[in-house]
């Protein structure tokens, strides 16, 4: 019965910190690392599971997940402007190749205008722009492919007191 708690809860406690999934400011932390316990044929089996740094104001700067071997499975690098708002994202492959770098601009009124993902050679895979309505609530988001033509427009419209 120990056991059982044991691995529930350090299953739970993986889950809660995974660093792709949880998505909150982590401050005054400089990096959390989150270990998965399985049991295997009978025995319990721990591994790291993921490995995430933040800067001072909690942003999350760096997250590699790990297969069960330890090796890398994958690397996400991230940057940020003055004002905390992501301003680039590079997705790294198990070998530390480049797959893909997004890069994200914003409004005055600090909402997300565009963001315009490219492979590692800098080639435009997808682009996607965002317009706001007079409240500066999001009105759409248009995603453009590799050329720049409209793959999907998705429109929210408010029904307000």
């Amino acid at each position: 019965m120990k056991k059982i708690l044991l691995v529930l809860l350090t299953l739970l406690v993986s889950l809660s910190s995974n660093s792709f999934a949880n998505k909150e400011k982590k401050k005054n932390v400089k990096s959390v690392t989150s270990y998965q316990t399985v049991t295997e044929n009978g025995k319990s089996v721990t591994y790291k599971d993921s490995y995430a740094e933040f800067d001072k104001e909690g942003n999350t700067t760096l997250e590699i997940e790990y297969d069960k071997d330890g090796s890398v499975d994958k690397k996400l690098t991230s940057k940020y402007n003055a004002k905390n708002d992501k301003t680039e994202e590079v997705e790294y492959n198990s070998s530390g190749a480049i797959l893909k770098k997004t890069v994200f601009t914003y409004t005055a009124t600090g909402k997300r205008y565009t963001e315009v993902v490219t492979d590692a050679s800098g080639k435009q895979l997808k682009k996607m722009i965002y317009t706001y309505n007079l409240k500066d609530l999001k009105a759409t988001k248009q995603s453009l492919n590799n050329i720049n033509s409209q793959e999907s427009l998705k429109k929210w419209d408010y029904i307000y007191y």
